[in-house]
């Protein structure tokens, strides 16, 4: 079930073959941060995991379920602020697919997932 009361929101999408980039406003108002952290909030990495699964879903128009997540590195972390964040999402086939987030050019996480469509 996707989340009504979403921490984000997708500014814009652009979509080439099975490539796709979403620029996406985080909400630095949203009940997270108030214990994630209070003086410093940053977007914990399940939410980010989270965001990109509900993305996809957008994407594809049906609910996506993780089924494997084979690789899945943070490399730095979100710090909201009125920078939109990017997502890029490259579909395989056989219900793969692979992810860069980016934050100002720096990347923020690369995964790789397998999932269900339902």
């Amino acid at each position: 079930m996707l989340l009504k009361n979403r921490f984000y929101t997708v500014e814009s999408t652009s979509t080439e073959g099975n490539s796709h980039k979403l620029m996406v406003k985080i909400d630095p108002c949203h009940p997270i941060f108030d214990g994630h952290f209070p003086q410093q909030p940053v977007v914990p990495g399940v939410c980010t995991i989270q965001m990109v699964k509900e993305c996809l879903s957008d994407l594809l128009g049906k609910e996506v379920r993780y089924t494997s997540i084979p690789t899945c590195k943070f490399i730095s972390s979100i710090v909201p602020s009125n920078e939109l964040v990017e997502l890029s999402i490259v579909t395989g086939s056989e219900s793969t697919f692979n992810t860069v987030v980016s934050l100002n050019g720096a990347v923020v996480l690369k995964m790789k997932a397998n999932y269900t469509a339902q």
